[in-house]
């Protein structure tokens, strides 16, 4: 197979609102760029193609994770309270307030009008999206960090609750709990792979996958990989096999790597050496874009070859502390969320 090199350089750096950014989006309707501004509570929207600031929207807390709809609508976890953003007007249009302690990330599920929103004090809130209110709630582990799937429905919501060590697992028809599944240390993400009927937890402090049976809530298989995993991918439309990715942040003695898993044989296949302490990743079809906290270094990875293609030197700390810290625009510029009060914007050299 063929694989062209590729190379990405820094276009340009802009200053947005104080750090950390606990998330960075993109409205593809707008080609705008929203990145959530922690430290300032605020949002800064930049355009997609200039790279400049194109507004601020004051959301009134801190914001943590949003997610945007076809209808230009903007949910935003924000402290103790859903903020729904009109994002044409780049205003806050209304505040649903939250009895589930602490917003902690956005569950969507917006084709059957509905929003959960995880909360550190073991709740999962249900937004009717299309009324635009409180639903009810549902009680979930100690912990919540994140949960699947997110907008396609396989029948069941699957919430990480990294405090106890387990999985809840919610029937989406009811929204009553179906049960609570025990996995490894610490589910830091957890990530559904359909083709293979799965659903797998990152283990970050047991250096472990736990595989679960969509059909019957079992758990299939606990796999070894390496040390602190806390992102995973099926990669089987992207690359043809049946493989689960995993990244892993490494140690002070351990570098990050990628670990390939198959999810037919349950055990390790691979690894792919990556730069020290990755912090982060994202898809852009079959090809991920890595970048290190320690290292100021970008890698890209080839999910078809499992190689190394490209790489590029960054000029700040990227942000450790978001759901996700990268997104493309339509344009093809990466935007990248900085440690500090900026956003890097990078293009192929």
């Amino acid at each position: 197979m063929s694989i062209t090199l590729k190379r990405l350089a820094e276009r340009s750096k802009v200053t947005v609102g104080a750090a950390p950014h606990g998330h960075i989006s993109y409205d593809k309707s707008l080609d705008r760029v929203w990145v959530l501004n922690s430290g300032a509570r605020t949002i800064t929207l930049l355009d997609g193609t200039s790279g400049e600031v194109a507004g601020t929207i004051d959301v009134g807390g801190t914001p943590r994770h949003v997610i945007l709809d076809a209808a230009a609508l903007a949910y935003v976890a924000v402290d103790d309270a859903l903020v729904i953003v009109d994002a044409k007007a780049g205003r806050v249009a209304k505040r649903l307030p939250l009895a589930g302690g602490r917003a902690t990330c956005l569950l969507p599920m917006l084709p059957r009008r509905r929003m959960y929103v995880l909360g550190d004090a073991g709740t999962l809130t249900v937004v009717d999206t299309a009324q635009q209110e409180i639903a009810g709630m549902i009680a979930t582990g100690r912990g919540s960090n994140w949960g699947q799937p997110h907008e396609n429905t396989c029948g069941k919501l699957y919430v990480a609750n990294a405090a106890s060590n387990d999985m809840t697992i919610i029937d989406e028809a009811t929204e009553k709990v179906i049960t609570m599944v025990k996995v490894g240390r610490r589910p830091h993400r957890n990530a559904i792979f359909r083709e293979r009927g799965l659903i797998y937890t990152a283990d970050l402090d047991d250096g472990t996958v736990t595989a679960v049976s969509i059909e019957t809530d079992a758990v299939v298989a606990t796999v070894r990989v390496g040390t602190a995993p806390f992102r995973l991918i099926g990669i089987e439309k992207k690359a043809g096999r049946p493989d689960l990715w995993v990244l892993d942040r490494g140690s002070d003695r351990t570098p990050g790597e990628i670990t390939v898993v198959s999810a037919t044989e349950h055990r390790a296949t691979g690894k792919i050496a990556l730069m020290d302490r990755p912090c982060n990743w994202l898809y852009d079809g079959p090809t991920a874009h890595v970048v290190g906290m320690r290292s100021r270094d970008l890698l890209v990875v080839d999910s078809r070859s499992a190689s190394v293609i490209g790489s590029a030197q960054l000029t700040e700390d990227p942000d450790a502390t978001s759901f996700s810290n990268m997104v493309f625009s339509r344009s093809g510029n990466l935007f990248i969320a900085n440690a500090n009060d900026t956003v890097s914007v990078f293009a192929e050299a």
